[in-house]
């Protein structure tokens, strides 16, 4: 629109078209008028420094703990006798905010005074909940600190904000010429969430017996441990580990405790494991943390006869996570007087003969013979005296 004006004004005679010339200088800002008069190009590409890659593209596959460099090209257009620079030229580089397979990164190049151009660069990972992270410190700026004539391309760490601030880094008044392109590059990481939670019981006393099942008896005291490790390579922030006591038991109070690298030798801390859970902290790559508490088994009464299974579940969430589970099985057996017999029992048949001496089973045969042939002489004799 404002060519196609400029082009209205310039057919205009010269005094008119002089009134037309400030009366636009009045509708208009004077850097609305400079806005397009330096063009300038640029571009984004990225590269698996991990992988040994060496040239830069516009989407590169990555995989866990893999780092890649991502590069912004800029240069001034125009003629390098035109005299025209683009004016605090400034680059931002946005990072990809959430997981996903599909990482995009854009980068925005602009100038007081010139166009704006973007480009995006596409990392492609193997985990739907990897994400692709800046690693801080890692920006450098390569640019021309000589002349047109005596080009010294120097590398200079710049500001993190070329990333984190929304606006950018404003970085040079960029002269024209290719001898004054420039680029910035930052590494990023691919980070993957990952925990580790094991739950395991022992009977109080039994010191360094922990299992994932045992056994125990009624109105015994149990302890718990919940152990956490951060398996991922990035922070897990505000975790917090809770445990689902089993209906009938009971927190025995004050004896929550935690440890971790701060404290290794375990602080106690509130027993709100059951109610809510403890939050632990933040823990980096391969940090851990444990929780220890005391339950009582109930007492008797409140048993039915034979086994009753109490499965224990630990669980930890960090901030921003799905919940990860494990359990703990105790047994605990009440055995019972006079009690009948859960399944009725069919008498079984004898598979052997007990042996009492030598002949056993043929005088027990001869005895079961005379016994019969007796008992039939006495049926006779009955039934001939009543004839």
């Amino acid at each position: 629109m404002k060519k196609s004006v400029f082009r209205a004004i310039a057919k205009l005679p010269k005094r008119a078209a002089a009134a037309a010339l400030i009366a636009l200088a009045v509708a208009f800002p004077a850097a609305s008028f400079a806005a397009t008069t330096v063009t300038i190009e640029g571009s984004l590409g990225v590269a698996n420094v991990t992988a040994g890659d060496t040239n830069y593209a516009h989407s590169v596959n990555a995989t866990y703990d893999q780092v890649v460099k991502l590069q912004v090209y800029y240069h001034n257009r125009e003629n390098p006798d035109s005299g025209l620079v683009a004016n605090n030229l400034r680059v931002h580089i946005a990072m990809p905010t959430t997981a996903g397979k599909t990482q995009t990164a854009t980068a925005t190049i602009s100038a007081d005074n010139s166009n704006t151009v973007t480009d995006s660069a596409t990392v492609n990972l193997d985990r739907a909940d990897a994400t692709l992270d800046y690693i801080p410190g890692s920006a450098v700026w390569r640019h021309n600190t000589g002349t047109n004539d005596n080009v010294q391309m120097v590398d200079t760490k710049i500001s993190d904000a070329v990333v984190t601030s929304s606006q950018g880094l404003v970085l040079e008044n960029e002269k024209p010429c290719y001898n004054f392109a420039a680029t910035v590059t930052v590494l990023a990481r691919v980070h993957i969430p990952g925990v580790s939670i094991t739950k395991q019981v022992e009977k109080l006393g039994e010191s360094n017996k922990w299992a994932t099942q045992n056994t125990a008896n009624a109105g015994d005291t149990l302890k718990y441990l919940i152990t956490y490790k951060n398996t991922g390579n990035t922070v897990e922030n505000q975790v917090v580990i809770r445990d689902n006591l089993p209906p009938k038991m009971t927190l025995v109070p004050g004896t929550t405790y935690l440890a971790d690298a701060s404290h290794p030798q375990g602080v106690k801390v509130a027993d709100t494991v059951t109610q809510g859970g403890i939050n632990a902290g933040n823990f980096g790559a391969g940090a851990a943390a444990y929780v220890t508490f005391e339950v009582k088994v109930p007492d008797a009464s409140q048993l039915a006869c034979g086994d009753t299974k109490f499965t224990n579940v630990g669980v930890v969430r960090p901030q921003g996570m799905d919940e990860f589970y494990n359990t703990a099985i105790t047994t605990v057996t009440k055995q019972c007087q006079n009690t009948p017999p859960t399944t009725p029992t069919t008498p079984q048949k004898p598979t052997t003969l007990v042996n009492t001496g030598a002949g056993s089973v043929a005088g027990l045969f001869a005895a079961v013979t005379v016994a019969g042939a007796v008992a039939h002489r006495l049926f006779l004799s009955r039934r001939l005296s009543r004839q």
